[in-house]
This record gives structure tokens, sequence and C-alpha cells, in this order.
């Protein structure tokens, strides 16, 4: 998930990611997962904030650049 710099702090990624949530569990998925770039701090707060966990992590080989990633998830199975 990406929102431009300029639209940031405006609850547009809260408002995405709870849409996204509710249409997984209206569709009946046990879950949701994304990546997030390890060293991308401010989202990686931000998903735990929206009650991501982070579980893994993995190295993405490209195309265009390597880069460590941390795998972040919602259980919908627990609720």
């Amino acid at each position: 998930m990406y929102i431009a710099n300029g639209a940031q702090g405006q609850g547009l990624g809260e408002k995405l990611l709870q849409t996204a949530i509710i249409h997984c569990r209206a569709a009946g998925d046990f879950g949701l997962a994304l990546a997030v770039v390890r060293q991308n701090e401010r989202a990686r707060s931000f998903y735990k904030k929206m009650g991501g966990v982070e579980v893994s992590s993995f190295i993405d080989p490209g195309p265009l650049w390597r880069s460590e990633n941390i795998l972040v998830t919602w259980d919908f199975s627990a609720a």
C-alpha cells in the first residue's frame, strides 16, 4: 500500500486498510497479508497500530532492486 507524501497524515491509509479488511472478511477470507520493506519504520508502526502482526521476513530479489521485507498479517480465523 502506498500513500503519496502530500496525502499522508489524512487518514487515507487507515480507510484503505480498513476497507480491504472489511472486504476480505466479507468474502470469507481467513486473513490478509502484505510485505513491507524492513527499513520503513513508519509503515511498520502503522500496520502494527492497525492490528497487523509481523510474522516473518524475506529477501525480495527484484527485478529492480533487492530489499529486505517483513511479512505482516491479519488473521481473521480467530475473530
